[in-house]
């Protein structure tokens, strides 16, 4: 597992590795709004109202 090597926890812990953790979090949060935005069902109209 990656997350345990020590050559990899040293990259992400330098600015440029902060910069690219929080630009993937900020594009799985962009696309997770997309998904459900896309994913609604339509509001179906009330007929007896």
């Amino acid at each position: 597992m990656l997350c345990f090597q020590q050559e990899v926890i040293s990259r992400y812990a330098s600015p440029a590795g902060v910069v690219v953790l929080v630009f993937g979090a900020a594009a799985c949060l962009l696309a997770y709004r997309l998904m459900v935005r896309i994913g609604r069902l339509p509001q179906e109209r009330r007929v007896l109202s």
